[in-house]
């Protein structure tokens, strides 16, 4: 699916639900299942969007997280509920999908607010859109990430399990060079054209980028069956003063990118999910 790159939109949408498993469920089980229910919903307000999506084999313009556990603020406070409470995260790294996706969602929760994963049945309590200002709902532009000040510390959180293709197989590690050359290659894809940022950012990446601090485990996905292994957990990247203005700002902007892009591989199935923070340098 080649993009015309005609919208500068990202945006994510938070599905709070709360499950009554008629089984006990693993939440590590169920990104097919959760990427066939972002289908459907794109499919409620664009039939056509949603099977080219579905039938495309390169890069998609959307992320998909598997059930997270997440303390939203105070303001939902009202949502607390017996049952488990889960939040599901779908993005949209283009205007025409994130429109899509909103106008599937609202239509669909209208009509019957639950959603099957397998034998599972979820309720949806609430949907959270950019304007509810939590830590996972946003909506922004490829040149407001771009324009962002440029950073001094990069902070990254791996929601749900994150891995790389590395030779014939795979590396369940962020290095620097591997994690940026994923969203490079995304922004690349879906950014419009004249925000683009040259290749040599990854060579920048990964000589001078370094990786401070981290905490991370490994954990196991099952996705149709096939088991992927990848890392939960933070990391702390440094950006030293010898990085020359210009690619700080594009390291910026692709590190505010991983947030919608998410990171690595199967990220329409749930993994690679992150959360970004950054410390601005001092001038």
């Amino acid at each position: 699916m080649r993009e015309e790159k005609e919208s500068d939109t990202l945006g994510s949408v938070i599905l709070v639900v709360t499950s009554t498993p008629t089984q006990a469920w693993d939440p590590l089980q169920m990104g097919h299942f959760l990427q066939a229910f972002f289908y459907e919903t794109v499919s409620l307000s664009s039939p056509a969007l949603s099977d080219s999506l579905h039938h495309f084999n390169g890069l998609k313009p959307f992320s998909v997280s598997l059930p997270l556990r997440w303390k939203l603020p105070t303001v939902h406070a009202a949502l607390a509920h017996p049952a488990p409470t889960f939040y599901l995260r779908f993005t949209a790294l283009t205007d025409k999908v994130y429109q899509a996706l909103v106008a599937g969602l609202t239509r669909r929760c209208h009509t019957s607010p639950q959603l099957s994963l397998g034998p599972h049945t979820i309720d949806i309590q609430q949907v959270l859109f950019a304007k509810e200002d939590t830590s996972l709902s946003a909506l922004t532009s490829y040149k407001e990430l771009y324009d962002s000040p440029p950073a001094r510390t990069v902070y990254m959180r791996f929601l749900t399990p994150t891995s790389f293709r590395s030779g014939r197989g795979n590396l369940p590690l962020p290095l620097p060079a591997s994690l940026y050359r994923s969203l490079w290659q995304k922004w690349q894809r879906f950014a419009p054209p004249s925000l683009q940022i040259d290749g040599r950012i990854v060579t920048t990446v990964e000589q001078y980028l370094l990786l401070a601090r981290y905490r991370l485990r490994t954990e196991i996905v099952s996705l149709k069956g096939v088991q992927q292994v990848g890392c939960t957990g933070t990391c702390q990247f440094e950006l030293p003063a010898g990085i020359p203005v210009e690619d700080r700002r594009a390291i910026t902007a692709l590190s505010r990118f991983a947030s919608y892009a998410g990171i690595g591989m199967k990220t329409t199935m749930g993994m690679g999910q992150t959360l970004v923070m950054i410390e601005e340098a001092t001038t």
